[in-house]
């Protein structure tokens, strides 16, 4: 009879996990009132119990309470600003999730260079949990299980209107164990992370890749030359 393999969290991972709940906690605190009026902030600094910096180093409020609701992840582009992909607090089944994606991605600049994002706008909406993004030759470079999709803004006024599904296939599911990235390597290939859901996906070259284990993926920016670098992980995202 062959004995299960018990995987158990150390002690000193829990301790971790213990300490940055209440700060990861604080921070959504600072940046979840959903009231969209708001005044730049003027004392930038802002302390936070239990958050240390090295000597040298301070924490700046960059955005106002009021601009963000339930941040989730965050990239910079070339100009400066700041992509935040965003929940609206729900929790939605899978099914529901299709039906009516409830995720966004919101864009903030800071249009008088005193370091403080003081216009907001929603960049895209109607997206399926939007795990992480890069900004590459003017779009944006967004994983949102079951797709890999880039946002482009072609008149410049702040919003995506231009959709791309660069690759699709993968498996989506409400408990965020999906699709991460996208990241670029030196190697000028984009990597992504997969989780334990599964894929099934048809390569721009016309190659089928299914199986359910976690895969860490690279490809490049149009979607060509997919292939697993690494598997069998549980969870890679």
């Amino acid at each position: 009879m062959k004995k299960l393999k018990v995987f158990t969290t150390s002690t000193k991972r829990q301790i971790f996990y213990w300490f940055i709940f209440p700060v990861l906690i604080s921070l959504l605190f600072v940046f979840g009132n959903s009231n969209r009026s708001y005044k730049p902030y003027k004392n930038k600094i802002v302390e936070i119990d239990g958050l240390k910096v090295p000597e040298g180093f301070s924490i700046e409020r960059v955005a106002t309470t009021g601009m963000l609701t339930y941040p989730m992840f965050a990239s910079f582009d070339g100009q400066g600003r700041l992509f935040v992909f965003e929940s609206d607090g729900s929790s939605p089944s899978t099914e529901d999730m299709l039906k009516k994606p409830p995720y966004h991605i919101r864009l903030l600049e800071d249009t008088n260079g005193d370091g403080v994002f003081d216009k907001s706008k929603i960049f895209a909406d109607s997206l399926t949990y939007p795990k992480g993004g890069v900004f590459y030759k003017g779009s944006l470079y967004v994983t949102a299980s079951p797709d890999l999709l880039r946002l482009t803004d072609t008149d410049g006024d702040g919003v995506a209107d231009k959709r791309e599904v660069i690759l699709t296939g993968w498996v989506l599911n409400h408990n965020g164990a999906l699709l991460g990235g996208p990241f670029f390597g030196p190697d000028g290939w984009m990597y992504l992370t997969d989780a334990r859901r599964g894929f099934n996906i048809t390569t721009k070259e016309g190659e089928n890749l299914k199986g359910k284990s976690a895969r860490i993926w690279r490809c490049r920016p149009d979607g060509k030359g997919l292939h697993s670098m690494s598997g069998g992980g549980y969870d890679n995202a």
